[in-house]
């Protein structure tokens, strides 16, 4: 029995002095970050919001500034990106109309006149994009009537009916005119666009003599440019 005291009481001082270690060092564990993302807890980071503004823009093709011809011509303009639908508009409605179609991803522009305009269109998150129009560099020497003029006849010497045409420009033509109806009249100028028109004077089958004066011959492109020719008759 004394054998075995001696042995128990060195025990139980070795189990009193690792009691004591783990008191005063509690951990052991490594000192590395030995955790797994996702597993106890640790989440990756929140990223929901990343791509939520990604299309903060718009593009509008043609992105170039047009140059109109004629009053009447057409463009066509398409939007990408955003969110749809879109919304179109003018700065200058007198200048021009846009008419956006059904989808309102493409819009059709219509001169109303050759002036500088922009065309704006905007999507529901309010990001917009401009397209512009410029005023053409179509020149007013570019367009020709012929005979050009000035034209000068007596009254007992008429002609036969004067052939006028009109070529160059930036169709299409405005109806001829004539400054002075009483020296004579204009065969076809109810018709826009034509190219071709024939001047009678008056005493050519009427009974009314022409009047002794000027009469101008004029017509006028789709840039607002005009040709003339000036017709005199004396006594």
């Amino acid at each position: 029995m004394k054998a075995l005291k001696k042995l128990i009481i060195p025990s139980t001082i070795l189990i009193l002095i690792a009691l004591a270690l783990l008191y005063v060092f509690p951990g052991c564990e490594k000192d590395g970050d030995t955790s797994i993302p996702g597993i106890g807890g640790v989440t990756s980071p929140d990223m929901s919001g990343e791509n939520q503004d990604q299309v903060n823009s718009l593009t509008i093709s043609p992105s170039a500034a047009q140059s109109p011809a004629f009053v009447g011509q057409q463009f066509l303009y398409t939007v990408s990106d955003g969110t749809a639908p879109y919304t179109w508009t003018v700065s200058s409605p007198s200048f021009g109309t846009i008419t956006p179609n059904s989808d309102t991803a493409n819009a059709i522009y219509t001169v109303l006149a050759i002036e500088p305009n922009s065309i704006l269109v905007t999507d529901t998150q309010g990001h917009s994009a401009v397209g512009l129009m410029e005023t053409s560099t179509v020149s007013a020497a570019t367009l020709t009537i012929n005979p050009p003029g000035p034209l000068t006849y007596s009254l007992s010497a008429l002609p036969a009916p004067i052939h006028f045409s009109v070529s160059g420009g930036a169709p299409p033509y405005s109806t001829w005119n004539d400054s002075n109806p009483a020296s004579g009249t204009l065969g076809d100028t109810v018709t826009p666009n034509l190219v071709n028109v024939t001047f009678y004077f008056q005493n050519n089958g009427s009974t009314n003599p022409p009047s002794v004066g000027a009469t101008i011959i004029s017509i006028s492109d789709g840039a607002a440019n005009t040709a003339q020719a000036t017709i005199t008759i004396t006594p």
